[in-house]
């Protein structure tokens, strides 16, 4: 049976989550099967998040299963935990599922927009660079490179159009705004986001090596 989520059903939490978790138990006295016991999360945005489950058992007999996510989540709105229960007979609970509510200040919910930003590989040296990034929000999206001078190299400007909040993911080829390869080094990389309410502008450090 499922003995309890985090975070509790029907809760308001009001700070980013980083993890999820269920407490399990058996009445049958077979036991709990941590492995094929699952939990998964459902963001407002219906991203589901299902990967990186690890799971505890204590004296008492109770077990616990967490899924880590990959960063902060901290899309206001109404999320969705999914969690089935089975024993080592196979019994399962279904799959039963608990909703809690999200409601994180802007100052936080830009704190974990940084977060989510990376750039891979690094260094780069096969021609390109992935720079990954999470929007809260329905936004519009400007991403900008300058080398260590302070010179714009290239841009990328989705200001004539909102992209869809969720994880997102642009690839550089490691050319310039007049498609040359350029040159080894340092380079900055700023996104800056406006989802009609906040602007979010963030700036970061890459490196290319050929």
């Amino acid at each position: 049976s499922i003995v309890s989520v985090y975070p509790s059903s029907g809760t308001l939490v009001t700070t980013p989550i980083t993890e999820i978790s269920a407490r399990l138990s058996d009445n049958g006295g077979s036991g709990v099967s941590l492995t094929l016991s699952t939990i998964k999360l459902t963001r407002p945005d219906g991203v589901v998040y299902y990967h990186g489950k690890n799971a505890t058992q204590t004296n008492d007999g109770v077990s616990r299963i967490i899924l880590t996510l990959n960063s902060p989540q901290s899309i206001n709105g109404t999320y969705t935990i999914h969690v089935t229960a089975v024993d080592n007979r196979y019994n399962s609970t279904g799959e039963i599922n608990f909703t809690f509510t999200l409601q994180v200040s802007v100052a936080e919910q830009e704190e974990s927009f940084a977060e989510s930003i990376k750039a891979y590989p690094q260094p780069a040296t096969q021609g390109y660079i992935n720079i990954a990034y999470d929007l809260l929000n329905q936004s519009r999206v400007k991403i900008e490179i300058y080398n260590l001078l302070g010179e714009l190299v290239f841009d990328e400007d989705y200001d004539d159009m909102m992209l869809p909040q969720g994880p997102k993911k642009y690839v550089w080829s490691l050319m310039n705004e007049y498609k040359k390869k350029v040159a080894p080094g340092v380079y900055i990389y700023r996104i800056k986001t406006d989802d009609g309410s906040n602007v979010f502008e963030v700036t970061k450090k890459m490196v290319v090596i050929k």
